[in-house]
């Protein structure tokens, strides 16, 4: 997922990279989804998919309860890009051929944005 900064001034934002799963946690996902995982259960993120009758797709993926290590925030200046990569599939299952709308919302109070795609699976 790429956010840019659409705006006219500088932005601070929060830094995506919270951290790494312990070695002594167990964790059976991908780096990736461990930082999505402590940004969707301390609302830095809100993720959801829609399929094409409009019915809302449970998450099914990884959850954390670890604390976020948070990292110093970059700056955006206008039309700048930052990146946050992941698997969706990590944490929905995608059963059937259909079109799906994939909403993220990131940030915190002092910058937030959205992101809206249109994913479609052909089996």
């Amino acid at each position: 997922m790429t956010l840019r900064n659409c705006g006219n001034a500088v932005l601070s934002v929060l830094n995506p990279d919270m951290g790494r799963p312990g070695a002594d946690e167990g964790w059976e996902f991908s780096d990736d989804a461990y930082r999505v995982a402590i940004m969707l259960a301390f609302s830095f993120m809100e993720l959801s998919v829609r399929d094409g009758c409009g019915n809302v797709l449970p998450r099914v993926g990884p959850a954390t309860l670890a604390t976020p290590v948070l990292m110093p925030r970059p700056s955006l200046a206008p039309g700048e890009t930052i990146t946050i990569d992941f698997d969706l599939s990590e944490f929905y299952e995608f059963a059937t051929a259909d079109r799906y709308e994939v909403r993220a919302d990131y940030g915190d109070d002092q910058a937030r944005f959205r992101a809206v795609a249109v994913l479609e699976i052909r089996l």
